[in-house]
C-alpha cells in the first residue's frame, strides 16, 4: 500500500528530475527497467540508496568511476539457451559475452583499495563468484570482431583453406578471361560486375553470342549483357559449395558452444541481476519478477 498522494511526483517536480535522469540512460533496456523511478518510504532503503549515490559521486569526482556500459536484456536469450539442443545465433552469443565482460570489468574494478572507499557499492558484488571459463569458452570460438575464429575447429580450418584457394582460382581465371575479351573489344568500359554473387563480364549486347556462358542480367537499356563465362561456372559452384560446408560447420560449432554454456544459465542470470542490482530492492519489484515468474 502506498502512503503518499498519487500526484506527489508532479507536486514535488520529481517528474522533471526523472526526465533528466532518463536522458542519461545508456540503453532502451535501462530505460524500461528503471522508469518510473520508485519512491522509497523505508528509512533503511533511503539511507542505503543515498550512501550508494554518495559513493558514486565520489568516484566521478576522483575520475575513478565504475566501468559501466550499455547492456541489453538477455532474458529471452537465456530462455532459448535453456531449451535442449537450441542453437543461438552469433549475435545472441555476442550479447551474452558482452554482458559477461561488463561484469568481469566490474569485479576487477573493486580491488581491495576500492572496497574500502566504496563499501556500499561493493556489497552488490561481494558474494558474486565470476566464472572466467565462460568468457574463455566464447573467446575460443568468436574473435573480438564478432566473427567465428578459423581455428574454432580443425574442420573449419580446412574448409576456409579451401574457400581461400577457390577465391584465388576464381580471381586468376577471371583475369585471364578479361584480358582475352578486352583484346577482342567486346567488353563495355567497366568490363566486369557481380551478379548473384558471381563474377560476370559486362559485354555489349551485340557480342553476347561470342561468349559461351550464362546470361545473368542485362542493363535497363538492353545495350549491356552480364555473362558468367563457362570457365567460371564450375569454379563458382565449387566456391559456393565450400561456403555451404562452412555454414554447416559453423552451425555444429555453435551447437557445441551452446551445449557448453547451457549448464550455466543460472550464472548468467546472477550476472544480469548484478548489473540491475540497484533495482532489485526497489519497492516496485519490477526487475526481480523477470527472473522468478
Amino acid at each position: 500500500m502506498d502512503f503518499y498522494p498519487a500526484n506527489i511526483k508532479i507536486d514535488l517536480e520529481f517528474d522533471k528530475i526523472e526526465e533528466l535522469v532518463f536522458n542519461y540512460c545508456l540503453s532502451d533496456w535501462t530505460k524500461e527497467i528503471s522508469f518510473p523511478l520508485p519512491i522509497f518510504i523505508d528509512k533503511n532503503e533511503i539511507e542505503r540508496s543515498l550512501a550508494e549515490v554518495d559513493e558514486a559521486k565520489i568516484s566521478f569526482a576522483k575520475g575513478d568511476s565504475m566501468p559501466l556500459q550499455s547492456f541489453e536484456n538477455i532474458d529471452d536469450i537465456l530462455r532459448m539457451l535453456n531449451i535442449e539442443d537450441y542453437v543461438l545465433g552469433i549475435d545472441q552469443i555476442l550479447q551474452l559475452r558482452s554482458q559477461l565482460k561488463i561484469v568481469q570489468q566490474l569485479i576487477t574494478y573493486f580491488n581491495p583499495d576500492r572496497q574500502l572507499v566504496y563499501p556500499n557499492l561493493f556489497k552488490h558484488i561481494q558474494t558474486i563468484i565470476f566464472n572466467d571459463g565462460l568468457v574463455r569458452t566464447m573467446d575460443a570460438i568468436i574473435n573480438p570482431l564478432g566473427e567465428i575464429r578459423s581455428d574454432a575447429s580443425p574442420a573449419l580450418v580446412a574448409i576456409r583453406k579451401v574457400i581461400n584457394g577457390k577465391l584465388g582460382e576464381i580471381d586468376r581465371e577471371f583475369k585471364k578471361i578479361l584480358t582475352n575479351l578486352r583484346q577482342l573489344g567486346v567488353l563495355t568500359d567497366s568490363g566486369e560486375s557481380i551478379r548473384n554473387g558471381r563474377k560476370v563480364v559486362s559485354v555489349f549486347a551485340e557480342h553476347k553470342r561470342q561468349i559461351p556462358g550464362i546470361i545473368h542480367d542485362e542493363s535497363a537499356t538492353g545495350k549491356t549483357v552480364y555473362i558468367e563465362p563457362n570457365a567460371m561456372i564450375s569454379l563458382h559452384n565449387e566456391y559456393f559449395e565450400a561456403l555451404q560446408e562452412e555454414k554447416r560447420e559453423i552451425y555444429k560449432i555453435l551447437k557445441l558452444l551452446c551445449q557448453q554454456l547451457r549448464p550455466y544459465v543460472e550464472h548468467f542470470q546472477t550476472y544480469s541481476q548484478l548489473l540491475l542490482a540497484p533495482r532489485l530492492y526497489s519497492s516496485q519489484g519490477k526487475v526481480w519478477s523477470r527472473y522468478t515468474r
